[in-house]
């Protein structure tokens, strides 16, 4: 059962970031069903990105490797809010510890998760994400103890060319380096961002190119 007290609370608000609509329409029917079937309450869907801070279930698309990284937007989630990440192909999973305050309380999914599967995940996700509703959680811990990834300025020169569509000999020509020596870098950035191939890197690239003043990187949606 979910841990939700019966008239509580009569809505739960949700956003969801999802350009496939069939899917998008499913899952809400699905979860309103599982909402339904346990509580008393209902989801009322928001519409507008800044409404952000009031939604109480976040459902969202991220590429591989945005779940090392820092999301501003999520800076200012509710407490007690679930993410549901949605992902495509392979993922490797961070350790909790390991991940970003923007991904306490997240449960990720895939595209092709079987219903039945999918209802066990969310029914104790949402119940766990509820009883952190008390507790000092996610960004508001503070930045300083976040386990984002983090670049050196080479790696981060290194990434913008690539991202670019520069030769890795092109690269090494610019910055005065050996092609292997750039190569390195790069696997060191895959690595770091929880990613095995090129593709999956340049997605993830063209999305994060902004870079705190800690080094810190940040995927821009």
């Amino acid at each position: 059962m979910l841990c939700i007290a019966r008239g509580a609370c009569l809505v739960i608000n949700i956003y969801v970031d999802d350009r496939n609509e069939y899917y998008k329409f499913g899952l809400l029917h699905f979860l309103n069903e599982i909402i339904g079937h346990h509580t008393d309450q209902e989801i009322n869907l928001l519409h507008q990105e800044k409404s952000l801070s009031k939604a109480d279930i976040i459902i969202r698309v991220f590429p591989a490797g945005a779940e090392t990284l820092c999301h501003p937007e999520l800076v200012g989630r509710k407490l007690g809010s679930l993410l549901i990440s949605i992902y495509e192909g392979d993922i490797q999973m961070l350790k909790l510890s390991s991940r970003p305050h923007c991904f306490d309380n997240t449960m990720f999914i895939h595209r092709t998760e079987r219903l039945k599967i999918l209802a066990k995940k969310f029914i104790y996700a949402w119940a766990q994400a509820r009883v952190m509703t008390e507790r000092l959680h996610g960004c508001r811990r503070g930045c300083r103890s976040c386990s984002s990834v983090e670049l050196s300025l080479q790696e981060i020169k290194i990434m913008s060319y690539i991202t670019y569509g520069f030769t890795l000999a092109r690269v090494a020509n610019i910055l005065g380096l050996s092609v292997k020596t750039v190569s390195a870098h790069k696997r060191r950035v895959m690595r770091k961002f929880n990613i095995k191939s090129n593709a999956e890197l340049i997605i993830l690239c063209r999305a994060t190119l902004q870079v705190t003043n800690q080094s810190k990187v940040c995927f821009l949606s």
